[in-house]
């Protein structure tokens, strides 16, 4: 009845201000240096539901990011380089008790580094390479977790994937690539 489905509809409205601050500096024609802050606030409403009925917190977030864009051989090639710190409160994990259900770790704190290479080598091939160093640990929690290394993020990955597009009038338009990706082991829980 719709009695019935209005008793089990459970609603939860929530408010924050979330800042997002940035600066980008152009150093020299072919390099520019940046600087960020952004809060962020919302997620785990579709995972959020714990095993007694009610709704998680939302999750919220802090990050500071520094790095550089550099341009190079006449815009062929563009590279950037960033190092951050994320932390965020309230993430939605699986209750491995209650399956089906979520519960919340207090915090997690992620410091890193990203490196991204993108550009033409040949008129005919192209490169997309990347590279992430992140360490990523629980700071606070109630449910015996705290000090691990968060579930399912490895501490080192990559990808380097090529193009080769055809420029003969035969071929003219047909491109054929392919790549690889490499992450360390990851934690299968927390």
């Amino acid at each position: 009845s719709q009695a019935d489905a209005k008793a089990n509809v459970v609603t939860k409205r929530e408010h924050q201000f979330s800042p997002k601050l940035g600066l980008t500096y152009k150093v020299a024609p072919w390099l520019s240096v940046y600087g960020s802050y952004t809060e962020a606030f919302g997620g785990n409403a579709s995972t959020g539901i714990t095993a007694t009925g009610n709704m998680l917190k939302p999750e919220s977030s802090e990050q500071y990011e520094i790095g550089a864009k550099t341009e190079l051989f006449d815009g062929k090639m563009n590279a950037s380089l960033a190092i951050y710190d994320l932390t965020k409160q309230n993430i939605a994990t699986a209750d491995l008790a209650n399956p089906g259900f979520s519960r919340s770790i207090g915090e997690a704190k992620s410091k890193g580094v990203e490196l991204d290479v993108s550009g033409e080598i040949t008129p005919n091939l192209s490169v997309i390479a990347n590279y992430a160093y992140n360490d990523i640990s629980i700071t606070k929690s109630n449910n015996g977790d705290e000090g691990n290394r968060f579930a399912n993020v490895p501490r080192n990955s990559g990808a380097v994937w090529l193009k080769y597009a055809f420029k003969d009038d035969i071929l003219n338009g047909l491109s054929i690539g392919g790549g690889i990706f490499a992450a360390d082991q990851a934690e299968g829980d927390n």
